[in-house]
């Protein structure tokens, strides 16, 4: 062989090898359970873009308006409608459907010609598998998930209850030309960097796919120019719009062609849109009637998102009000007599809030199932409903002060807030003395109603010296009284919420570790809510579940029930998850400590 044809040899074989990367060179990565995949592509020479940021509660916002242009688009983590995992990260598909909505919003991300969804059950259609309805909505509670998101999602795997997963990625990535994922279960991160280095070596395309990850469940599906997803893209894209009459016409058109059960989620969601009125203003023909009932009825065995179905009925006026409250008291006496618990409980106060019910009945509580273990369920269950007649505080009133339970104590005093007798007052005065700190703090905020805790005169003292005061100032002050010996917790709190600055915010986390002991699940909250950042607060009711679970054995370690109070006060979905799972998994199923 001459030097010319060696040459000419060699230039193909470059060829070769790099012409899987001649065009597709920026890898974008939202990597939210490890980096694994990520890492091949960095070691194969690609240049990758990690979009996801634990630290920043609008990273997809920012990553949107970058323009970043991506040829590859790799989302990797656990799935269950949402990407979620070890990091605090997650994406929510409704999230990045509202993108996809936006005209000019994230195009260049959401048109990669390529997109990689690694997990388990990220294109499945509805085929059966090896697990039932009931078991995944089993699986995805205990990663996490409540009731309603566990049994949405399982509805949408294997029944006929809003997009399946294929049908809702082809929507968001319409423009792709393959998006490559699998139809159930799959392989973790760790498992498949070894298959990903074999794929990246030959070439992404459906045939190396499939190739490299043979075994699994792999699906590709190419959405570009499907009229089919074009027109799901377009009628969800119009149910999501600003204009009021667009979505009336956008919800009158799904009635009229028949697609009520593929859009009902989207209807539940949007059960109190203003624009659903078009069907009270106008009466519903008989076939839309039937529609939405038969929707409806198929949620009979998901009583989470049955409430919610109702709820939609009850506001479209198909069903009377009357029977919606039948059928709420006929599910709160089933779990008042059957013993709360903490998924009972969720599902009670989400319902009451979604929907609301702001009454608490008398006649629920001839059904309550008073054993000790549920004190503190029952307590909370209370402080979920605006109104509880007077009879019912004070049988509370009187166990709260005959308890020896530092639980109950903390529970039921968040539930009397605001509305505790003044006899009860004035016993809790001398009553608490006696208590350990986590109880008094609670019994403090109670009896401060909703006024400010009061500055200590240190501060006062200090701030006063200044005509003029500013937040270098306020540190001064506060950094004098912090040693004052009278100082408690929510005199500590009242100086930091006078600090103006989100350097002054700062402030809170000197309190929190000052006072560790009376740290509790309200005064935490309290605390949460002076962060104007969203991370931030819910960093700090991380930090006090961290606290609070290590205080085991001295009756302030923090239960289930007040577990999921912390949990309800989080900011986002992803934090809302992992405190979900906390509560679950590491505590025991013991409310009555």
């Amino acid at each position: 062989m001459n030097l010319k044809s060696s040459s000419l040899a060699l230039l193909i074989t470059i060829l070769a090898l790099f012409s899987s990367r001649t065009f597709a060179t920026e890898v974008c990565s939202i990597s939210v359970n490890g980096d694994e995949e990520k890492k091949v592509f960095q070691q194969k020479g690609y240049h990758v873009t990690e979009l996801a940021n634990d630290q920043n509660a609008h990273w997809l916002d920012d990553a949107c308006k970058s323009n970043r242009k991506c040829d590859i688009l790799l989302i990797s983590g656990h799935f269950g409608g949402m990407f979620f995992g070890k990091d605090r990260s997650t994406l929510d598909l409704d999230e990045l459907l509202k993108k996809r909505c936006q005209v000019g919003s994230c195009e260049g991300i959401l048109n990669a010609p390529q997109v990689l969804l690694m997990g388990c059950n990220t294109l499945a259609g509805r085929e059966p598998d090896k697990r039932s309805i009931s078991e995944y909505i089993k699986v995805l509670m205990q990663d996490g998930f409540t009731r309603e998101m566990a049994e949405k999602q399982a509805l949408a795997r294997y029944a006929n209850f809003g997009f399946s997963m294929e049908e809702k990625m082809s929507v968001i990535f319409n423009q792709s030309q393959n998006l490559y994922g699998f139809n159930s279960t799959s392989y973790i991160g760790v498992i498949n960097a070894p298959k990903f280095s074999k794929l990246l070596n030959t070439g992404l395309n459906p045939s190396t796919f499939r190739t490299n990850f043979s075994g699994e469940s792999t699906k590709i599906v190419s959405p570009i120019n499907n009229k089919s997803i074009l027109d799901k893209k377009n009628l969800t894209c119009s149910i999501q719009s600003t204009d009021k009459n667009i979505r009336a016409n956008a919800y009158q058109q799904i009635m009229k062609e028949g697609d009520v059960s593929i859009y009902f989620d989207q209807f539940l969601k949007n059960k109190d849109d203003a624009a659903l009125a078009c069907f009270k203003d106008n009466p519903i023909d008989l076939k839309s009637i039937n529609l939405l009932k038969s929707a409806d009825n198929n949620l009979s065995e998901y009583a989470a998102l049955k409430f919610t179905a109702d709820s939609l009925l009850k506001n479209l006026g198909i069903m009377s009000e009357k029977d919606f409250n039948h059928a709420f008291d006929l599910v709160m006496k089933k779990n008042l007599q059957s013993g709360l618990n903490y998924l009972s409980l969720d599902e009670l106060c989400t319902a009451a809030k979604n929907h609301q019910v702001s009454q608490f009945k008398t006649e629920w509580i001839q059904s309550y199932n008073q054993n000790n273990k549920n004190k503190p369920y029952f307590a909370h269950l209370l402080s979920c409903f605006e109104k509880v007649d007077s009879e019912i505080l004070q049988q509370l009133e009187n166990e709260t002060l005959n308890s020896a339970t530092p639980s109950f104590h903390r529970e039921s005093l968040r539930a009397l807030r605001g509305r505790a007798s003044p006899e009860f007052m004035s016993a809790l005065r001398v009553q608490m003395k006696f208590w350990k700190p986590s109880e008094q703090q609670e019994a403090k905020i109670l009896l401060r109603q909703t006024q400010a805790a009061p500055l200590p005169n240190s501060w006062k003292n200090c701030t006063n010296k200044f005509q003029w005061i500013n937040d270098d100032q306020r540190w001064q002050c506060f950094n004098a009284a912090i040693n004052d010996t009278s100082l408690d917790l929510e005199g500590c709190e009242a100086m930091a919420a006078q600090f103006k600055t989100i350097n002054g915010q700062d402030s809170n986390w000197d309190c929190i570790k000052k006072f560790k002991s009376s740290l509790g699940t309200s005064i935490c909250q309290e605390i949460s809510s002076h962060f104007s950042d969203k991370v931030t607060a819910d960093n700090v009711l991380f930090n006090c579940w961290d606290t609070l679970r290590s205080n085991q054995g001295d009756g302030s370690s923090i239960n289930r029930s007040e577990c999921l109070s912390m949990m309800s006060a989080m900011n986002f979905k992803g934090t809302q998850i992992k405190q979900n799972w906390n509560c679950l998994n590491q505590i025991q199923d013991d409310a009555s400590r």
